[in-house]
C-alpha cells in the first residue's frame, strides 16, 4: 500500500513539475498552434508536446519566445495562413524546399518586425506578393525563388532592398 502512495505522488508531482515547466511564451505557442493546425507533415516532436520551445524540432527559442523557424525540406504541405505575424520575436523563417505549401503569403507576414532572414524558396506559394512584406525594416536576407508568384514586386519592397544601408549591408553575403 505504501509504494501504491509513493507512485501516485510520483505521477502527480511529475505531472505537476511537467505543467510548471512551459518553456514557450503563451502568444507564440497559439501562433505555432495555428500553424501547425494549417499544415500537414509537422515534424514528429510537434505531435508529442504542447511546448514549442521545449520540443519541437526547427523551433529555436530564447527566452520563452520564438526567435528561429527552421523547416527546411520538411515535406510539409498546406497554407503558410494561421497566426504567423503573431512571432513577434521572430527573427528567422526557414521553409524553403517544402513544395506542398501553397496558396497566397499571408499580409501578417508583414506583421514580423524583427524579421531579419526569410527563405521561402521553393516552394509552392502563388499570386502576388503582399505589399506588407515591405514592412519588414530589419531584413537582411530574402529568398523567394522558385515559387509561383505572379504580378509585380511591392514597390514597398523594392524600396527596402534598395536603400543603400540594405545593399551595403547585404554587399559581404
Amino acid at each position: 500500500m505504501a509504494e501504491l502512495r509513493l507512485l501516485i505522488f510520483i505521477a502527480l508531482f511529475s505531472f505537476h513539475i511537467q505543467f510548471i515547466s512551459s518553456n514557450t511564451d503563451s502568444r507564440d505557442a497559439a501562433a505555432l498552434q495555428s500553424l501547425k493546425d494549417a499544415w500537414q507533415n509537422t515534424p514528429p516532436t510537434w505531435k508529442n508536446s504542447d511546448d514549442p520551445c521545449g520540443s519541437w524540432e526547427g523551433v529555436t527559442c530564447n527566452n520563452s519566445r520564438v526567435t528561429a523557424l527552421g523547416l527546411s525540406t520538411m515535406g510539409l504541405t498546406g497554407k503558410l495562413s494561421g497566426d504567423i505575424g503573431g512571432l513577434t520575436e521572430l527573427r528567422s523563417l526557414d521553409l524553403s524546399y517544402n513544395g506542398g505549401l501553397t496558396g497566397s503569403l499571408s499580409p501578417r507576414i508583414g506583421d514580423l518586425q524583427k524579421l531579419n532572414i526569410l527563405i521561402l524558396a521553393g516552394c509552392g506559394f502563388t499570386g502576388n506578393i503582399p505589399d506588407e512584406i515591405g514592412n519588414l525594416a530589419e531584413l537582411s536576407f530574402l529568398a523567394l525563388n522558385s515559387n509561383n508568384f505572379s504580378g509585380r514586386i511591392p514597390p514597398s519592397l523594392v524600396s527596402t532592398i534598395t536603400s543603400p544601408g540594405w545593399i551595403t549591408q547585404n554587399a559581404k553575403h
